[in-house]
């Protein structure tokens, strides 16, 4: 009975060693804050960032262009990144078969370099600008597309901040917004307050597997027992 206790606790220690060293899924930030400007057309939120690690190392970096409508586009993305060192370098690999191109900045500083000047919306590390020219629309991050991209020398949860942080983890810039007057306008959204981190989430298989171990292993102790 002893041995059967002394079993059944490394086994449990077992299950719960699997589920919090599995792979981070995808967790999405919603820009869904207008910051300044005029609103896209579209239903909230206009974009969607997912930040997933990759087993390959590295992270996966996706804007989806989710709600947006029409000609608007997203001409700049900015993110935020929390608890690097100063010797972090951070390098893109865009994935093909999605926004042909896009300009790739990363600025490590302790109150980041890159936003809007010296409004709120500065001092993000990363920052993707897009084509905004009416003649280029084939590299504009339109309606629809999704942009990806793999980065090197981050984790997902570099993406989130410590809990109690305060301020914007994304921003992005929406331009080609019709107006009622006829022109276009733009604005600023963003992502006011983080989800919570990235979380270790089991792949179904291996929960396939525990579920019928656990099960084989109950039997065998209750024959054991008896």
């Amino acid at each position: 009975m002893k041995n059967a206790k002394i079993f059944s606790s490394a086994l449990i220690l077992l299950v719960l060693s699997v589920f919090f060293t599995s792979p981070l899924e995808a967790t999405p930030i919603n820009l869904d804050f207008i910051y300044s400007g005029d609103t896209p057309r579209g239903a909230s939120p206009w974009l969607v960032a997912d930040v997933s690690d990759r087993t390959a190392g590295g992270v996966l970096l996706e804007l989806d262009v989710r709600n947006l409508g029409g000609s608007q586009f997203v001409g700049s993305w900015f993110l935020n990144l929390y608890n690097l060192g100063s010797g972090v370098v951070v390098l893109p690999s865009f994935e093909t078969g999605y926004v042909p191109t896009a300009s790739f900045v990363y600025s490590f500083s302790p109150a980041g370099g890159l936003g809007l000047g010296s409004s709120p919306l500065s001092g993000f590390e990363i920052g993707f600008e897009f084509s905004a020219a009416a003649s280029d629309n084939g590299n504009r991050l339109t309606a629809g597309e999704t942009l990806r991209v793999i980065l090197s020398g981050v984790t997902a949860a570099s993406f989130f901040p410590p809990p109690g942080e305060t301020g914007y983890i994304s921003a992005a810039h929406i331009q080609g917004i019709p107006l009622a007057t006829g022109g276009e306008g733009s604005a600023w959204v963003a992502a006011r307050i983080a989800p919570p981190g990235p979380q270790p989430i089991a792949e179904p298989e291996t929960i396939l597997l525990l579920g019928l171990g656990l099960t084989a292993t109950a039997g065998a102790l209750r024959r054991r027992t008896r």
